[in-house]
């Protein structure tokens, strides 16, 4: 009898000690392939962010997808990827590598900033242009430094422009469309700055040219731009406002 009654102890026992195992491996899997990022409430829309498909043991390569995808860029370089939520909402990011799978829910709001990237620019901004004349390549270049009316932190922000036109008589059209925040700024002076891009233009005969600059798809500045050659063989540019739309400024108006 008293060994029947160990029998059935020793049975119990096993059974407990199997249980607890089996929750153990159920709650701790070091290997366990899971998806890491810095955030996953609060993202701003636009906002770059960091995706890391961790404890992957397999050869195949990893493919990175996002539900909902609706205007979602994914920039993937094997195990990591950086995801742009272009609307506010949720999804899901997925990562698979053979049969491995991850899957991560992430919250995007429309009101939160990025931490940083392309930030917008500052609605009641205006920026100011430096024109000067310099040599490229045998050719007289002109040279736009375009900086906002906006201080900033330090000074690794960055306007986000860009100009079009390749030869006199073309309509020139600079935009600027937002503001690059560093996202490492400990190498950045630490100092009130404003935010500054360069952008030229190589002018190969004289003659005029229509010129427009846009902040935010606004338009702010209408004019030309006439090319000459002045008095000893200068190159000369002269910018000229025509229209009245006012958020942008060009100084000095004459360059050689």
């Amino acid at each position: 009898m008293k060994k029947m009654k160990f029998a059935v102890l020793a049975v119990i026992f096993l059974m407990a000690v199997l249980v607890a195992c089996k929750k153990n491996n159920d709650t701790i899997n070091p290997t366990e392939a899971i998806i890491e990022t810095p955030k996953v409430n609060g993202i701003a829309k636009d906002e770059a962010v960091l995706f890391s498909f961790k404890n992957n043991t397999s050869t195949v390569a990893t493919s990175w997808s996002v539900v909902p995808n609706n205007n979602v860029i994914i920039t993937a370089n094997g195990n990591t990827a950086s995801i742009k939520f272009g609307y506010a909402g949720t999804y899901t990011v997925s990562a698979r590598a053979g049969s491995l799978l991850a899957n991560t829910v992430v919250s995007v709001d429309s009101t939160s900033v990025p931490s940083c990237g392309v930030i917008a620019f500052p609605t009641n901004d205006t920026i100011a242009i430096t024109p000067s004349v310099v040599d490229s390549a045998g050719l007289k270049k002109l040279k736009l430094v375009i900086s906002g009316s906006t201080f900033y932190p330090n000074a690794c922000y960055a306007l986000v422009s860009n100009i079009n036109g390749t030869v006199i008589n073309q309509l020139y059209n600079l935009q600027v469309t937002g503001v690059n925040k560093p996202c490492d700024s400990s190498s950045c002076a630490q100092v009130l700055t404003r935010a500054k891009s360069e952008q030229s233009l190589i002018f190969t005969t004289n003659g005029v040219a229509p010129f427009s600059i846009k902040l935010n798809n606004n338009l702010k500045y209408e004019g030309n731009i006439k090319r000459d050659t002045a008095a000893g063989g200068a190159i000369r540019f002269t910018f000229t406002r025509t229209g009245s739309a006012t958020g942008a400024n060009v100084f000095p108006t004459v360059v050689q």
